[in-house]
């Protein structure tokens, strides 16, 4: 059906790149939660910092980025399912990312291609349901986090529906405007256009 979007420049060609939800998991801890249990990927790992950069090299080595797939993008696993205490910032998983997200990014431009990640628009995201008192989604944290993602140089975004509140989705399209970088906002589960 046809949406509605902002004319800021961006979706006019599809972004094209690798997500690392259907190839390597989920799982926060290394093993490998299959999307589709019947068509196990070979060499399924949870995703980390130097698999992503090994991708990033790949993409650019096997010509796939000269083919125009630029995108190379974190999946739900990233934070640690929380956020702190008092400042309410997510926290990164420094097990799986050591050097932090902004010098991942970092990485990832100088190779010429674009970085994505991963949100909710939720209370919770969606591979941190199993976690007690989970709170890692983006409702209520919309600008927060749409500035930090922004402050790791971040130029995609998927904004994922586990246990959605529609009114996020609204919401995170305003914060990520508000910011001044240019994002892709990539939506799942919302009936209609907000971008």
């Amino acid at each position: 059906s046809p949406s509605h979007a902002l004319d800021n420049g961006l979706g006019r060609t599809p972004p094209q790149g690798f997500n690392p939800w259907n190839c390597f998991g989920i799982s926060r801890t290394g093993t490998c939660k299959l999307v589709n249990p019947a068509l196990p990927p070979p060499g399924c790992h949870g995703f980390n910092e130097s698999v992503i950069l090994a991708v990033a090299d790949a993409m650019v080595s096997s010509g796939l980025a000269d083919a125009g797939y630029t995108h190379v993008n974190l999946d739900c696993g990233w934070t640690t399912g929380y956020r702190h205490e008092t400042t309410h910032e997510l926290i990164v998983n420094t097990d799986k990312f050591p050097h932090g997200l902004r010098w991942l990014g970092d990485r990832i431009h100088e190779k010429g291609l674009k970085f994505g990640i991963y949100l909710s628009a939720s209370k919770a995201q969606c591979c941190s349901h199993g976690y007690n008192n989970a709170n890692d989604g983006s409702d209520g944290f919309e600008q927060q986090d749409a500035r930090l993602i922004a402050s790791y140089g971040v130029d995609y975004l998927k904004y994922d529906d586990c246990d959605q509140v529609n009114q996020s989705y609204y919401a995170m399209r305003d914060a990520l405007n508000s910011t001044g970088r240019p994002i892709f906002y990539s939506i799942h589960g919302l009936q209609g256009a907000v971008a």
